[in-house]
């Protein structure tokens, strides 16, 4: 589902096994479009990256 929807967004979505056991998740979306007249949002420094465990 995730790489359904990734995908009609332009981007993807995959997941590998982690060294120490359990999964990582990447997903990959273009930068969004500017639509002329729309205020400039700052970007961040770096891509915006998440990590967790689940419970």
């Amino acid at each position: 589902m995730v790489r359904r929807l990734a995908e009609r967004q332009g981007g993807s979505a995959a997941v590998t096994t982690a060294a120490a056991g359990g999964a990582v998740f990447t997903v990959v979306l273009p930068e969004a479009l500017r639509h002329p007249g729309a205020p400039d949002a700052k970007r961040p420094d770096s891509p915006l990256a998440t990590t967790g465990e689940a419970p």
